[in-house]
């Protein structure tokens, strides 16, 4: 499915987009903007010495193989002709969650030159339709506990902290405090 649209440049211009499933080609894209997103949302959250060795090459390879194994939904937005976000969701990972009636997102990055343009609220409303297509009544996803900008979008999303933490020690040098936060599917979001 590819959902074309206007949104809002930030200085009265109007940007096309569109929406549209990942293919294998997009691989690198992604990567980029995995890599970009996470050195500027986190740049005062996470040390430099991990942010600087975050590898384009390294995470286009391991969204390769989330796109070929193709047991999620992962979409792309392009603006300007080019892949500017992404977002990876699917079926409830979490054991406390009851998987049947809840998703996840599991990534949702948008690259920094186009933060605060409205594409953020387009790729989440893409995001809550798929899911509530797909039958779920509850989506959930996972922010760093100290990313204010993230969390801020995501309570303007409807999304409500549920009261559970984890650490994401996935590089042993680094522990990342994270904090779960949820909406309803069976209300269709009104974004604005």
């Amino acid at each position: 499915m590819i959902v074309d649209g206007n949104v809002g440049a930030g200085s009265g211009a109007e940007r096309k987009i569109a929406v549209r499933p990942a293919t294998l080609q997009d691989a690198r894209s992604i990567g980029r903007v995995h890599v970009r997103a996470w050195q500027v949302a986190y740049s005062e959250i996470v040390p430099d010495r991990f942010l600087n060795r975050l590898s384009t090459a390294n995470s286009s390879a391991r969204w390769r193989s989330r796109i070929a194994r193709n047991d999620t939904h992962i979409f792309v937005v392009e603006a300007d002709r080019q892949v500017v976000g992404f977002c990876s969701c699917g079926a409830a990972r979490d054991e406390d969650i009851l998987a049947s009636a809840a998703a996840e997102i599991y990534a949702f990055y948008l690259h920094p030159d186009y933060w605060r343009r409205g594409i953020g609220r387009r790729m989440m409303a893409h995001s809550l339709s798929l899911l509530r297509e797909d039958g779920y009544t509850d989506v959930y996803l996972w922010a760093l506990t100290e990313n204010r900008r993230a969390i801020f979008f995501y309570r303007a999303m409807g999304f409500i902290a549920d009261g559970a933490h984890k650490v994401d020690s996935t590089d042993p040098t680094v522990q990342l405090p994270e904090s779960r936060y949820r909406r309803s599917l069976v209300v269709e979001p009104d974004f604005g």
